[in-house]
């Protein structure tokens, strides 16, 4: 499962507190152009996501951790189930 960190605000997280995140989470956290970042491509082509952070979940603390940071820096979040 993968949690997309999208804002339609200005967030107040910038590439360093997104760092942070990366500490916080056994998860990846991939940012616009690293490996996993492709995980938000939605199967359907009239979707385009542009999450600030894809955030693959590897257990619950993870997300508790994530919605945290979202919270904290004025990001929404979205889930994403990327299997069957």
């Amino acid at each position: 499962m993968s949690a997309l960190v999208t804002s339609d605000a200005t967030p107040t997280a910038g590439s360093a507190e997104l760092a942070v995140l990366r500490t916080r989470v056994r998860g990846g956290v991939a940012l616009t152009g690293e490996p996993g970042y492709e995980l938000s491509e939605s199967w359907n082509t009239a979707v385009h996501l542009r999450p600030r952070a894809v955030i693959t979940v590897a257990d619950s603390e993870d997300v508790v951790q994530t919605v945290r940071f979202a919270a904290a820096h004025g990001y929404r979040v979205a889930v994403q189930c990327t299997g069957h």
